[in-house]
């Protein structure tokens, strides 16, 4: 089918987003991912890129590219290939990271959270020749059962910048640093152990920064993407980031501005390269992979949202970038791991709760899990009347009047050297999403030096809002309260594993069990109470032995709190956890990834694990093919090179292959009963499923 280009001279690029059938072992996890709507007809916006556009297949597709074409396993795919081949178009993976990488972290992170995440692999990128038009080309692929949406890539938003009128000149250069309420509240960390941010990474997501600036000290090496950086305003000198650097982590010394969390490691990553060109998700994605549970991703970057115009030469009409479906699914998985992201609210002046946002917005349809972030006044804390809003906006920042680096307008010594640059006029969300990261850091940096685990994104999101100043009442347009950081660290400590308490009771016919858990990361489990007995399996999908009629199978949550002395006090080594004793209370944080796999390896040696019970030969055969697959499956985290990787996991699969094969054996000979054989396969299945799922 080919398509006529009304404008010839383009050459377009679409992007093929493909979503599988979640590949983790066991069931789905509880939260499901919910689809964005499918536009009846695709509309390209003065703000999309006319050149670019994204595609995503519907769920349980499961498409790979394999030499130069799309394939998925039952699916039919010729509709797709013939659009494909008749147009020219030529199709390249969007997530650039190995697939095994992605995998892997996916399944992590939904063991991790709950939910369902996007399989990162299965986008695409389309590049068409100049003849075709990208509009029509997404409306035919839209046409198609298998396609879950397809519509043009935004271009890159404009940097942020002062809102008119201008700024007046600040007596308090720093004032959003001052105590509540009229700042945040920025904690001393000889009070607060870890407030400056020690131990917390950050990545900045950004076009480009002024790395040499004396207030910063950074260089080229906190970049973590290979691919060429291309600032694509180039006029704004990197000003606008250097911005963004200095509120977070402007240096603690005796000139210039001081960051909120200057003892933090700063890491950038650009949102536009030569090779890539704008992507958000890529960066992210990047991030993501680079950072653990508790640090942080700072996404200062804005799109047009909705349907709104949004005209050339504003900002009217922007608001967060995970209104772009790829985007969402890269900030789903990096919170789902449990970093914090923090994404601006806008300056687009947009209520995101308006009709025309179909509900992309609703947080009890879709949540990402980022602290959405709209910009306030100085001293009433109103909204500033850009500042996109809305009930998916959580909290605010000043919006105008921040004083860090870049610029120039504070100081500006010699015109000719960018590194000694001040402003006291940074604003917009841009700004106020720096200060909610830099008071993120804090918070997660508390929590380190204390010895917690992190918190998660939804329980620091909440934190912030229930302990906050609340939002001023001039215009109207909800953007939640300022942060206030004492407060905050004060509820963080004031339990020290978690603000939230879940309840879960699982009855059967003769007994009923109430598990109390106060974790920060709620994980799915499976628990099956038996005649007051209670198994209950680890961060991932496990499953037990079905229950007795009358029983229910519930969700738990595997980290308990109890009262402790000492950490020899805690032990709760059956459910595969790290245990320790905080401020009084037993911790059982998960372990994850290989660790965690091979904890639950190792319960297949466990004496009580065949109701009949296993001895003699076979007890010595499952030791020995068990021994072998942990070893695999333990260092499997070292081997870098992806066919070192793909030998290992090959190694622990032959492994339990072997040892099904023996408990085969066994039963035919009488050396074990059916029931025993039964349980022992569905084990031996449940643990093979983990192993290639890593």
């Amino acid at each position: 089918m080919m398509v006529p280009d009304p404008a010839p001279h383009r050459r377009a690029v679409c992007i093929l987003v493909a979503t599988a059938a979640i590949a983790a072992a066991g069931a789905r996890p509880a939260a499901a991912r919910v689809a964005p709507l499918k536009p009846t007809h695709t509309v390209l916006r003065t703000r999309d890129l006319a050149d670019q556009v994204v595609l995503k297949f519907q769920e349980g597709t499961h498409v790979r590219l394999r030499a130069g074409r799309l394939t998925g396993p039952g699916v039919d795919l010729r509709g797709v290939a013939r659009i494909i081949a008749q147009n020219r178009i030529v199709v390249e993976r969007l997530f650039d990271r190995p697939e095994g990488d992605l995998d892997a972290e996916r399944v992590i992170a939904e063991m991790r959270s709950g939910r369902t995440l996007a399989d990162l692999n299965l986008y695409y990128r389309l590049r068409l020749p100049t003849d075709v038009d990208a509009v029509a080309i997404c409306d035919a692929l839209n046409a198609s059962p298998l396609v879950e949406i397809a519509a043009p890539l935004p271009r890159p938003a404009p940097p942020s910048t002062d809102i008119p009128p201008t700024t007046p000149d600040l007596t308090d250069t720093q004032g959003h640093r001052a105590s509540p309420p009229d700042g945040i509240g920025v904690a001393d960390p000889d009070a607060f152990p870890g407030a400056d941010g020690t131990g917390v990474q950050v990545v900045d997501v950004e076009y480009a920064w002024v790395l040499g600036h004396e207030d910063l000290g950074l260089t080229s090496a906190a970049i973590i993407d290979d691919a060429t950086l291309v600032d694509p305003f180039p006029d704004d000198e990197g000003n606008h980031g250097t911005a963004v650097l200095g509120t977070i982590v402007g240096g603690d010394n005796d000139y210039g501005i001081t960051g909120i969390a200057p003892g933090s490691t700063m890491l950038l990553a650009p949102a536009n390269t030569a090779e890539n060109g704008y992507d958000v998700g890529r960066a992210v994605s990047l991030a993501t992979a680079r950072l653990d549970a508790g640090d942080v991703i700072l996404i200062e970057q804005q799109m047009c949202v909705c349907a709104f115009p949004c005209p050339a030469g504003t900002q009217d009409g922007f608001g967060p970038v995970e209104a772009f479906p790829p985007w969402y699914d890269a900030i789903a998985t990096a919170t789902a791991k449990g970093i914090t992201v923090v994404e601006p609210a806008g300056n687009g002046d947009v209520d995101l709760d308006d009709p025309s946002c179909d509900g992309f917005f609703d947080r009890s349809i879709r949540d990402s899990g980022a602290i959405v972030v709209g910009a306030g006044t100085t001293s009433s804390h109103s909204r500033l009347g850009f500042s996109t809003f809305g009930s998916r906006v959580d909290v605010q920042g000043w919006g105008i009047g921040v004083t860090t680096t870049g610029y120039g307008d504070a100081f500006d010594p010699d015109p000719d050297d960018i590194r000694q640059r001040y402003t006291s006029e940074f604003s917009g969300t841009s700004a106020a999403s720096a200060i909610v990261a830099g008071v993120a850091v804090s918070v997660q940096g508390v929590r380190r030096a204390a010895g917690g685990p992190p918190l998660s994104t939804d329980t620091l999101r909440q934190i912030l809002v229930d302990t906050g100043t609340a939002q001023g009442t001039g215009a109207s347009g909800h953007i939640g309260p300022l942060p206030d950081l004492p407060a905050a660290l004060a509820a963080t400590l004031a339990v020290p594993t978690t603000t939230t308490t879940f309840v879960t009771t699982t009855t059967t016919s003769t007994s009923t069990t109430t598990t109390t858990d106060t974790t920060p990361t709620p994980t799915t489990t499976s628990t099956t109470t038996t005649g007051g007995t209670t198994s209950t399996g680890g961060p991932g999908p496990t499953t037990t032995t079905a229950p007795p009629p009358g029983a229910t199978t519930t969700t738990t949550f595997p980290t308990v709190v109890a009262e402790c002395a000492a950490p020899g006090n805690c032990n709760d080594d059956e459910d595969c956890t790290v245990d320790d004793c905080e401020f009084g209370r037993c911790v059982f944080t998960p372990l994850v990834g290989a660790q965690w796999v091979d904890c639950q390896l190792g319960k297949l040696l466990a004496p009580n694990v065949c109701p009949d019970g296993i001895g003699g030969h076979l007890a010595t055969v499952v030791q020995t093919k068990v021994a072998r697959a942990r070893a695999a499956v333990l260092t499997l985290p070292d081997a870098t090179p992806p066919k070192a990787k793909r030998a290992l996991r090959r190694r622990a699969l032959k492994s339990l292959d072997a040892l099904n094969h023996a408990i085969g054996r066994a039963a035919r000979r009488g050396a074990i009963t059916k029931a025993c054989r039964d349980t022992l396969h569905g084990l031996v299945a449940e643990r093979r499923s983990l192993v290639a799922g890593l």
